[in-house]
């Protein structure tokens, strides 16, 4: 099991790397929320593979994540979508995510619901980008959209972990986990292979 968390996290890491290196590729109206969460990952999953190999007990570090990377899920979207009245609906799903996570400080509730909805919001956020998407002009040519192949990796890990986050809480052990980090591969290969086959955006500050 530690050697598909130790492949995950080097794609992580790839895919934060490419995203430094082809930073300046792209609009940084989106791209520096899109670093900061590859950032946080990075990071957080460092700290959970260390732990578990040195069978250190340390805090649970994707609770806070999990504010963090939903956070900026929707900060990103909020950069790619145009439309107000989506905007709006989005402002309402990510204020009611980040309540429902202030209140597990006070009230016990199992991480796996807090994972679930912002899974459920980021799977809504990318139909909402896609649906604008397939409006545009940018349809045209859109395997060469970063944010096209963004989207689809997010769609890809997060509708699919959706079922495996409310079925967890009955499982006994980690032994199917690996399903988990096997999307999360999925997805960062998605995210690399974007960054390295679409064209370059114009930047706007």
């Amino acid at each position: 099991m530690i050697s598909f968390l130790v492949v995950l996290f080097c794609f992580e890491f790839v895919a934060l790397l490419m995203t430094v290196k082809n930073y300046k590729k792209y609009s940084n109206n989106y791209m520096s929320y899109l670093l900061a969460l590859l950032l946080a990952t990075v990071v957080t999953e460092g700290l959970s593979l260390y732990f578990l190999m040195t069978d250190v007990i340390g805090f649970n570090v994707h609770y806070y994540y999990s504010l963090i990377l939903f956070n900026c899920i929707y900060l990103t979207y909020s950069k790619l979508i145009n439309s107000k009245k989506v905007l709006l609906f989005m402002v309402v799903l990510n204020v009611l995510f980040s309540l429902f996570w202030f209140s597990s400080l006070f009230v016990e509730v199992s991480i796996n619901y807090i994972l679930i909805f912002g899974s459920l919001n980021t799977s809504i956020y990318c139909f909402l980008y896609l649906r604008e998407l397939l409006v545009s002009d940018k349809i045209i040519n859109y395997k060469k959209v970063f944010p096209f192949w963004l989207t689809v990796s997010f769609i890809i890990f997060y509708m699919s972990s959706i079922p495996f986050f409310l079925i967890l809480k009955y499982m006994n052990d980690r032994s199917f986990y690996y399903i988990l980090y096997i999307l999360g591969i999925i997805m960062y290969s998605g995210i690399i292979y974007g960054l390295i086959w679409s064209s370059k955006e114009q930047r706007y500050l």
